[in-house]
């Protein structure tokens, strides 16, 4: 559940963005979305089980996890996503806007997500 925010809360950002930025410049596009929803969220759900869950146990069985630290392991991984976001737009059929500063923004909404869920 919680990988599903980052892609969530892409397509609001990029709806936000178009209207601030003009339908012309920034137009939310339908195929732009169909490719977030589709392999964001494969992308942040592998971030989550490789970097996320380890560095948690980790953290958990040393016995200092915290929400600080949760929302820092959730950066670190939207920083991972956006380097492989970056990295799979050379030459892309389907263009995506996907900086470093929204991954990061992304994976420490999930983590928080996470850390909500996992609290209740």
């Amino acid at each position: 559940m919680a990988p599903l925010a980052a892609p969530l809360l892409y397509l609001l950002a990029n709806a936000v963005r178009g209207v601030a930025g003009g339908a012309e410049a920034h137009a939310f596009r339908f195929k732009e979305a169909a490719v977030i929803l589709g392999f964001g969220a494969i992308m942040s759900s592998v971030a989550a089980i490789f970097i996320g869950i380890p560095a948690v146990a980790v953290l958990a069985y040393a016995g200092e996890l915290t929400r600080t630290r949760t929302l820092a392991i959730g950066f670190v991984a939207g920083l991972a996503v956006a380097q492989v976001m970056q990295a799979s737009q050379q030459g892309a059929f389907v263009p995506v806007w996907f900086p470093y500063w929204f991954g990061a923004v992304g994976g420490a909404a999930s983590a928080g997500l996470w850390w909500r869920i996992a609290r209740a």
